[in-house]
């Protein structure tokens, strides 16, 4: 069973604490081939792959989104940069349509 922090996480990303930590790392994995460094940005990696994944399950504004990172302007920046990462990356290998 997951531990307490599991909770927050299903609630708001739709997925464990586990599964969310293993789309940060192949995110991480990707994105110095598509993005420059996050060096001195105040949001990591990991604070724009949880946005992205509450855009995603909410149905918000991406605005809306980023505020749970605490990001306010940029937030549309960055969860379309998550967006273009998992699209390059993943796509074609995780979500199949029916060709019937």
């Amino acid at each position: 069973m997951g531990d307490t922090a599991d909770g927050w996480f299903r609630k708001n990303l739709r997925c464990s604490r586990a599964a969310f930590l293993e789309i940060v790392d192949r995110v991480t994995e990707r994105w110095k081939n598509l993005h420059p460094p996050v060096l001195h940005s105040r949001f990591t990696i990991q604070d724009r792959v949880a946005a992205t994944l509450f855009y995603f399950c909410h149905g918000v504004s991406m605005e809306q989104a980023g505020r749970i990172a605490g990001m306010s302007e940029r937030a549309k920046v960055f969860i379309n940069q998550v967006i273009h990462t998992l699209e390059s990356s993943w796509l074609d290998d995780v979500i199949r349509l029916p060709r019937t």
